[in-house]
């Protein structure tokens, strides 16, 4: 008897989508839908951020020394720059959907890249846990996310990852050059 692949999923309530994501992704991502709304998984994306911004401020609160290698800023400012931070991501995932786009492995609009990186910040929630939850959830994420928008997109791994460095590395060279150029102009203008 041959299977027929489940129908796509709405979006089901935050607590499962956390769970699910987290724990099932393997169950959760092939059936979520890349057609589906914009505000479910974007309001799912800004609460954990704004969560991973309380653990980013609980650990500077309870480890002052942790920070020895650079300077801290005030603990408050975590709770305050996660909406910048949010904004900056959907902007590289934009240029990452015009990579992936350029290799050939974006196969869905944005709209689907967009879906799979926001319910993919389901790892945001281990900030919370003191000390190593910020790298345990830096780590998760990235993993998680390339794996959500590879099923969304129904992509293959090879162009999900390399279209991450690519987008990765010329956003570095622009960087770059805009540093060197603003280094030039300040330089000549003295």
């Amino acid at each position: 008897m041959m299977e027929t692949a489940a129908p796509p999923m709405a979006d089901p309530k935050p607590w499962r989508c956390l769970r699910d994501a987290l724990f099932r992704p393997r169950a959760f991502f092939p059936v979520l839908s890349p057609e589906g709304p914009w505000a479910p998984p974007l309001l799912f994306a800004a609460v954990l951020s704004f969560l991973s911004g309380w653990g980013f401020a609980l650990n500077d609160l309870l480890f002052p020394l942790g920070n020895a290698l650079w300077e801290p800023w005030p603990w408050h400012w975590n709770l305050l720059d996660w909406p910048l931070i949010l904004a900056l991501e959907f902007l590289f995932l934009a240029w990452f959907h015009l990579v992936l786009r350029w290799r050939g492995g974006a196969n869905h609009p944005y709209r689907a890249t967009f879906r799979a990186y926001c319910y993919s910040a389901a790892p945001n929630i281990l900030c919370l846990l003191p000390l190593a939850g910020v790298w345990i959830a830096i780590l998760w994420g990235l993993g998680l996310s390339l794996y959500a928008i590879k099923t969304l997109q129904r992509t293959t791994w090879t162009r999900v990852i390399t279209s991450f460095l690519i987008a990765n590395a010329l956003l570095g060279l622009l960087l770059f050059g805009l540093i060197f150029a603003a280094g030039y102009f300040l330089h000549y203008f003295e």
